[in-house]
């Protein structure tokens, strides 16, 4: 979604944001998007996914699995950009 809208007015950010995604924290999660200012930047997900898979295997000493289908509490509808969703799972 953030791909979507991001080049748009601020103004036209919600309208276009729901015609991707018809749920209640569809306005929030766009308000948090122009809150946060993160027009101003590029990111590739994927380097800083690994990046961070790595650091965080190494920090805890077991195997981390990414998973984007895998989403049993809901999270993943939240996330933005630099505010992943996680689910940790023993």
């Amino acid at each position: 979604m953030y791909q979507a809208i991001k080049d748009l007015p601020d103004k036209d950010k919600i309208k276009e944001a729901m015609k991707l995604r018809k749920d209640k924290s569809t306005v929030d999660f766009v308000k948090q998007l122009m809150k946060s200012n993160l027009d101003y930047f590029e990111l590739s997900e994927e380097e800083v996914r690994e990046r961070e898979k790595q650091y965080l295997m190494k920090e805890f000493g077991c195997e981390i699995g990414i998973n984007e289908e895998y989403d049993p509490k809901g999270k993943k509808k939240f996330a933005i950009p630099l505010k992943p969703a996680i689910y940790v799972e023993r």
